[in-house]
């Protein structure tokens, strides 16, 4: 395992544990950090995030997301021993909502 990928796993689990434990905001729905990117130099790290619901809730979940980043990265600082704190970068991640999709699909099919 790189040192990169290292670190992307390590920010994935503090973020999730942020989330869940620390920013307790009833706009934000029940999210899952499914991976974590981060730029070589440390500068930058999207964290991609799944959620099941309607498009109204993904909207206010996204906004409120970009919204509460800076806080995420101060809280982030505070757990992690980071030489530098990469700037945090919400984008939602739809792999699990098209597999369910594709999985409905199958299952509509008739059967030979």
């Amino acid at each position: 395992m790189s040192r990169l990928d290292k670190i992307s796993s390590l920010i994935k689990q503090t973020v999730a544990d942020i989330l869940l434990k620390k920013i307790q905001d009833q706009r934000i729905g029940f999210v899952t950090i499914t991976h974590v990117k981060v730029t070589r130099d440390l500068k930058k790290a999207w964290i991609y995030y799944s959620l099941i619901g309607s498009s109204t809730d993904k909207n206010r979940t996204k906004r409120r997301l970009d919204a509460i980043s800076k806080v995420v990265k101060g809280e982030l600082g505070r757990a992690v021993n980071l030489r530098t704190v990469p700037d945090i970068y919400f984008k939602f991640d739809n792999t699990i909502e098209n597999g369910v999709n594709l999985v409905n699909k199958i299952n509509a099919l008739p059967e030979q």
